[in-house]
């Protein structure tokens, strides 16, 4: 058994304290701000630790971050504390993995970067068939469905028809959502990667990979 070092302790501990502190603070300035950057403080972390610690790091910060959630220290409700703590695990999860292609990429010359597209792609598509199907329930979709009829004819601004003029275009919207989910993530996922080699190079922290 590989005993870890001190230094490697404290970079795990910083490095967990940092990511859960930068993922609060985004959610707290704005949900709509979470939701575009919140694998950003991620994938920093990722580009400059080594895998074992990287994986660690976001272990302890998803405990972190739940304890914090159980406490209620973000003063916000509990059904959105549970929305945010399961969409932080499965962005975590997600560039992990994502971090691990490109430590594939970066020992292997034959692993191209359309590869890790491809793979990325396919694993994201996993996790938010998983996450549609455990957590995004018949109640939730009946409530968008619902949601959409209501608001559809306000903005065609006639509502004088009937709701069932709309039931194709919103069936249509329910079915297409997951896989408009899965481009706005992968779109924002790889927009982050690039923000953030920038800032850590103006850190003079270079990426590793």
């Amino acid at each position: 058994m590989v005993i870890p070092s001190r230094e490697n302790l404290v970079i795990l501990l910083y490095s967990s304290i940092l990511i859960t502190i930068l993922e609060a603070l985004l959610f707290k300035l704005s949900p709509q701000i979470y939701s575009v950057f919140n694998s950003l403080p991620i994938l920093m972390a990722g580009l400059i630790l080594k895998i074992n610690l990287f994986f660690f790091s976001l272990v302890f910060s998803n405990i972190l971050f739940f304890l914090s959630s159980l406490n209620n220290l973000f003063f916000v409700e509990d059904f959105v504390l549970s929305k945010i703590t399961i969409n932080l695990f499965i962005v975590s999860s997600l560039v992990f993995f994502f971090i691990y292609l490109l430590r594939i990429k970066k020992n292997n010359t034959t692993f191209s970067t359309g590869k890790v597209l491809v793979f990325l792609t396919l694993i994201t598509s996993f996790f938010l068939f998983l996450f549609n199907l455990l957590y995004y329930s018949k109640f939730a979709s009946e409530d968008l469905k619902n949601f959409l009829l209501n608001i559809l004819p306000e903005i065609k601004n006639s509502t004088q028809q009937p709701t069932t003029d709309y039931e194709g275009l919103v069936d249509m919207i329910i079915r297409i959502l997951p896989s408009i989910n899965t481009f706005v993530f992968l779109l924002t996922l790889i927009a982050n990667f690039f923000l953030a080699s920038f800032f850590l190079k103006k850190l003079k922290l270079p990426p590793i990979y």
